[in-house]
């Protein structure tokens, strides 16, 4: 499986818009794991620095310095331009994905071949 309307992915296969969906869902992948490793890393620092004597508040400072990029991350995803009419596919404001543009109405995954459709 080669050619232009390929995109590796295990939700979008081909299709005329296959790239840009699969661009959306690694951006959120990335948002993701983001968000989990920083909730993992201040509970990591808390435990040791519980274990060595020393306050918990270092914690919170370590997941205060992960804030960045999870601000980076949400951008990314919020930033995501849709395939057809090229404009913000979601406002700044949106909880999750929304099931279709707010400009041209672009379904969710529509124009590819993918599970969702």
């Amino acid at each position: 499986m080669s050619g232009p309307n390929y995109a590796y992915s295990p939700f979008v296969r081909k299709g005329v818009y296959a790239r840009e969906w699969t661009d959306l869902r690694q951006r959120c992948a990335v948002e993701a794991l983001v968000m989990i490793s920083a909730i993992f890393l201040s509970v990591a620092v808390a435990f040791v620095l519980a274990h060595f004597g020393y306050s918990e508040k270092w914690a919170f400072c370590a997941l205060l310095l992960c804030m960045p990029a999870g601000i980076w991350a949400s951008f990314r995803v919020r930033a995501f331009r849709c395939p057809r009419c090229e404009r913000r596919y979601m406002s700044w404001a949106a909880r999750g994905i929304p099931s279709k543009c707010h400009h041209c109405g672009l379904g969710y995954l529509e124009g590819s071949e993918s599970k969702g459709d």
